[in-house]
């Protein structure tokens, strides 16, 4: 007979699991009307601090499941001008990738400085890092791979594409370092985007 406990657990499990099919379908989707200029960039004032609170919930369980320790660093300006569902997509392919690759009891940090520029954000973590030919392959080439999180979640380099498409529609840029057994950082730079009127 099932204790409560584990029936929770296998609901938690179920739940990450459709969770992760969800956000593989949606990238798909949105990568695909990036590719065809379809999807509409609309810039608004954002305000960082809420947006990046408002994700860190969505993946609380995510993180409490795996028991990974999240330090959040918010400083400079609050303002940021930039698509905000794009920005939210972003932020959450990185930090969800993040979460996937790193070790139940790991560590990730976000540090996101805003000035009146735009924004620089890195998202560290000490998780199961990437091969270079694997990062290189994905970013450089738009190659899927087909890899598993540290507790068997499917991965397959769709959401990693997807930022650096989205990355590139603001003008920023991405650079991804990455070392097998380490780690991995990902530093993002996006300089506010003109309104439109």
């Amino acid at each position: 007979r099932l204790q409560i406990n584990d029936i929770k657990e296998y609901i938690d499990l179920l739940d990450e699991g459709l969770h992760n099919q969800f956000n593989f379908l949606n990238n798909i989707i949105n990568w695909g009307k990036l590719s065809q200029g379809k999807m509409e960039f609309v810039p608004v004032r954002i305000e960082i601090n809420l947006l990046i609170e408002h994700l860190l919930k969505t993946l609380k369980l995510n993180l409490e499941h795996k028991r990974i320790e999240i330090v959040v660093d918010v400083s400079g300006e609050q303002l940021v001008i930039a698509d905000k569902n794009l920005l939210e997509e972003l932020f959450h392919n990185v930090l969800s990738n993040a979460i996937k690759f790193t070790n139940r009891g790991g560590r990730i940090e976000l540090c996101l400085y805003v000035d009146t520029q735009g924004l620089t954000c890195s998202i560290k973590d000490n998780g199961i890092g990437m091969e270079e030919n694997v990062l290189s392959a994905i970013i450089n080439e738009k190659k899927t791979y087909t890899s598993l999180g540290t507790e068997k979640e499917s991965g397959h380099g769709f959401g990693l594409i997807l930022c650096k498409d989205i990355v590139e529609l603001h003008k920023g840029s991405l650079d991804i370092e990455s070392e097998l057994g380490k780690g991995t950082i990902v530093t993002i730079t996006i300089p506010n985007s003109k309104m439109n009127k």
